[in-house]
């Protein structure tokens, strides 16, 4: 859910520490622009990540309703590409160059280094070692 979604990030963007989010396996869809809402963004080299544009299911009605959602799919697009280009480093139209027309962006670990999608490399239980040996 993008709601759902949406909840998470502005959780973690308000989080008094900081908050390091590890990809072991895939972010995609909503997860991708979660892990762009974390502080430090990892992923495992077995990962991949995905981003594209916002989709909406079930929805059904008139046609006024119809509009309504494709304006809201609108919306939730632009606010999306806005944060996730922005903790990317890139304009708008560079991040919109890879969603655009239907398409799935997919980056494995080189691609999200090269596009500044994650801050670090790591493995799972580097990030578990990590957590264990933090201090209170």
């Amino acid at each position: 859910s993008v709601y759902a979604a949406l909840e998470i990030q502005k959780a973690i963007e308000r989080h008094g520490a900081p908050v390091v989010c590890v990809v072991d396996g895939m972010a995609a869809s909503a997860a991708f622009v979660t892990l762009q809402s974390c502080h430090i963004r990892a992923m495992s080299p077995r990962s991949v990540l995905m981003a594209h544009h916002a989709s909406l299911s079930g929805v059904s009605g008139q046609s006024q309703e119809m509009q309504n959602a494709a304006d809201l799919l609108r919306a939730i697009d632009e606010a999306m590409i806005r944060h996730c280009a922005k903790r990317m480093g890139m304009g708008l139209p560079e991040f919109e160059a890879h969603v655009s027309g239907g398409r799935e962006w997919w980056l494995a670990l080189d691609a999200s280094k090269v596009y500044n999608a994650i801050d670090l490399e790591m493995e799972v239980g580097e990030a578990l070692e990590l957590i264990r040996n933090r201090k209170p």
